[in-house]
C-alpha cells in the first residue's frame, strides 16, 4: 500500500522539480547546474 501511494507523490514531486528549475533557469540568474543541488 505505502508503494502505491509514494508512487504519484514522487512522480508529482518530480514534475514540481522540474517546473521550479524550468522556472530558474529562464527567469533565474542561475545556470541549472547549480539550481539542481540547490533544489535536491
Amino acid at each position: 500500500e505505502a508503494q502505491e501511494i509514494s508512487k504519484p507523490y514522487n512522480v508529482m514531486q518530480m514534475q514540481q522539480i522540474n517546473d521550479i528549475t524550468r522556472v530558474l533557469v529562464f527567469k533565474g540568474p542561475y545556470p541549472v547546474s547549480l539550481t539542481l543541488p540547490m533544489i535536491v
